[in-house]
């Protein structure tokens, strides 16, 4: 009998309101509107704020996105992969898989989250 554990996938948003190179202040409004255009999966999308990313409108992303995303602040200033491993700090063991992006990266295929979870699984087989 195969008593493997069901996937579960936790979709981690790295962000930053602060100045960059391209003066947009868009990035995660276009992602999240995009993300939701898009099939997936997903059972969770959690959006983490660092320390000094404090502009409001840039998490203002209305209430309808809002209601199915998960903000999570961090408590420290610093760049991606500080955001990442804090999300998954919150939430070990209660995702089998964890995708990871920046707010100004865009998903832009059907089920990306499923090819994705399917190219590791079968990794794993090999």
């Amino acid at each position: 009998m195969n008593m493997q554990k069901a996937i579960r996938t936790n979709y981690v948003l790295a962000t930053w309101s602060g100045n960059r190179y391209n003066k947009s202040k868009d990035y995660l409004k276009v992602h999240l509107k995009r993300l939701f255009e898009l099939k997936h999966s997903l059972d969770q999308i959690t959006v983490v704020i660092p320390l000094g990313s404090d502009n409001e409108d840039y998490y203002d992303v209305g209430e309808e996105i809002k209601s199915k995303v998960v903000f999570i602040h961090r408590p420290a200033n610093d760049r991606s992969y500080g955001q990442f491993i804090y999300a998954y700090q919150q939430y070990t063991n209660q995702f089998t898989h964890y995708i990871i992006a920046e707010d100004d990266y865009i998903p832009n295929i059907d089920n990306f989250d499923t090819i994705l979870v399917q190219l590791i699984e079968d990794k794993k087989l090999r």
